[in-house]
């Protein structure tokens, strides 16, 4: 593979001399993956700030990315609950309606990474002092784009002990960026 490739010349100081070798062994090993996925929670969380303690009772990120694949997307949510601010820094008046929890997921989908990864390999020169030209690294773009690549907010919260706030949308970034953001409370 690509890490035994490395090991193999790693005394080679000229990488001009490795380079169509290591795109033949980069171009085969696309996608690189499949789907990756990370997800974490974190319990208890304090932060200490300038203006005092601000405690978290979970923190939960979870990230999701796939491969270089024809239809890739890029995934992303994050919660919060049970936020606490430090004494004082929120008036009386207004405490029912900071937040204490929030959750939100996004997906980014119909990302062409499959035409551009290639493309990418395919288009770098390691002769060059800028290995990739201007010229290839538009012709990238269009090809991601060419998926027509949508936004998804899925149903989303930001609640306070007096209020609850939903929103959810879609959006797609061609042609023209445009999308539908809905916003209950």
């Amino acid at each position: 593979g690509i890490w035994a490739f490395f090991v193999a010349n790693a005394t080679e100081s000229d990488v001009t001399k490795l380079a169509p070798q290591f795109k033949d062994r980069l171009m085969a090993a696309l996608p690189l993956w499949q789907n990756a996925v990370i997800d974490f929670t974190v319990k208890d969380v304090v932060v200490e700030s300038p203006v005092g303690m601000i405690k978290m009772a979970e923190f939960q990120e979870k990230l999701a990315l796939s491969g270089m694949v024809p239809k890739g997307l890029f995934g992303a949510s994050f919660k919060i609950k049970g936020i606490e601010l430090p004494p004082g820094i929120v008036p009386a008046w207004a405490k029912g309606i900071v937040p204490t929890d929030f959750d939100i997921t996004a997906e980014l989908t119909d990302v062409n990474l499959d035409s551009a990864s290639r493309l990418f390999v395919s288009a770098l020169d390691f002769t060059k002092k800028k290995a990739l030209s201007d010229e290839a690294a538009q012709a990238i773009g269009v090809l991601i784009m060419a998926g027509k690549p949508k936004l998804t907010i899925s149903p989303s919260n930001l609640m306070s002990q007096s209020l609850k706030v939903s929103f959810k949308g879609t959006g797609g970034v061609t042609p023209l960026p445009g999308g539908k953001l809905i916003i209950e409370a």
